[in-house]
């Protein structure tokens, strides 16, 4: 096994070239070869099983590789793929530093919409101002799609639209999600998908990430992210899963470029977490408290304040937003 930019230890990378599926490899062997003891080699198992490879223990027999992770590759995407431009050409990475800034360069590239950027791993990933985004190897679908919307108006709906669809692929596999406007997606409160768009001069890309099959998340996260696999207490096909939101996408994104957006903005505030709910606001350096009365035709929250005032937030000035019971 090379190495391909995952972070795993080195010792995880070896013990990848020492196991195998067709056999198991006794425990000593192992610990022989890679200079370890029994806790550590435990510590490198459990390392490699949270980034989505199965193991066989044998107390006797030994370690017996019996499943690795299905990778998102543009072949298996297209086996499961009708749409007339959206995905018909992807371009996948084991590791990559961003799908956006990957397809931001393809975007200057003349690469035509539609084009879709897919990794496995994301060193460098980023959410809306300049947060760090993070998902183990092979437990998320990590997309871009570079759109070349005909109106610039159109562009801040994206997100909009983006989340609609993943919440309907989430609500038709019994999870109650809705849109944390402005780009995420929830479920009983806890975050399991975020949603990233950058525009320029003629593109517009939106970037998303759906934790799928994290069995858990970093201490800091526990009680506020989630996954479909902890919401549904099974693994999911990540590519049956990602070809889903692109078919999908692709009808509610001609919808959006037809004039349809109306429909698809009526669909959209019913899904909002927020609408209805006294919430604060964070612009800048000031702060904005109300309650959320509407989002508008351009994509913006309307809010009431408590003195009455009626304000508009366009989602590029909503640096922090918090629900307040």
């Amino acid at each position: 096994m090379e190495e391909s930019g995952l972070p795993f230890s080195d010792l995880g990378v070896t013990l990848m070239q020492i196991v195998r599926s067709s056999h198991y490899t006794s425990h000593a062997e192992i610990i022989e070869r890679l200079n370890v003891g029994k806790d550590e080699l435990y510590e490198i198992l459990l390392e490699l099983s949270d980034n989505g490879f199965e193991f066989d223990t044998h107390p006797h027999a030994g370690v017996k590789l019996v499943d690795i992770p299905v990778l998102l590759t543009p072949q298996r995407v297209a086996s499961s793929l009708s749409t007339e431009k959206i995905g018909k050409i992807v371009h996948h990475s084991t590791s990559a530093e961003s799908t956006n800034s990957q397809a931001i360069e393809l975007a200057s590239q003349s690469s035509p919409e539609g084009t879709l950027v897919i990794t496995e791993y994301q060193s460098k990933g980023r959410g809306r101002l300049k947060r760090k985004w993070q998902a183990p190897p092979f437990s998320s679908i990590l997309a871009t799609l570079l759109l070349r919307p005909v109106s610039r108006l159109l562009g801040p709906l994206v997100p909009l639209v983006t989340a609609l669809t993943i919440v309907e692929l989430l609500r038709q596999r019994g999870m109650d999600a809705y849109i944390r406007w402005p780009n995420d997606i929830v479920v009983k409160g806890r975050k399991i998908c975020g949603i990233l768009t950058e525009m320029g001069t003629n593109y517009t890309v939106c970037g998303f990430g759906l934790n799928v099959n994290q069995s858990s998340f970093y201490p800091q996260l526990d009680t506020s992210a989630t996954s479909i696999r902890l919401e549904l207490n099974r693994s999911y096909s990540r590519v049956a899963l990602l070809t889903w939101i692109l078919q999908r996408f692709e009808e509610r994104y001609e919808d959006l470029l037809s004039g349809k957006d109306g429909k698809i903005l009526e669909q959209i505030r019913h899904v909002s977490s927020l609408i209805g709910r006294r919430t604060r606001v964070f612009t800048g350096d000031s702060v904005v408290t109300g309650y959320v009365q509407d989002i508008d035709d351009s994509g913006a929250l309307v809010l009431k304040q408590d003195r009455g005032r009626v304000v508009t937030i366009s989602p590029q000035r909503a640096s922090l937003l918090e629900g307040i019971q």
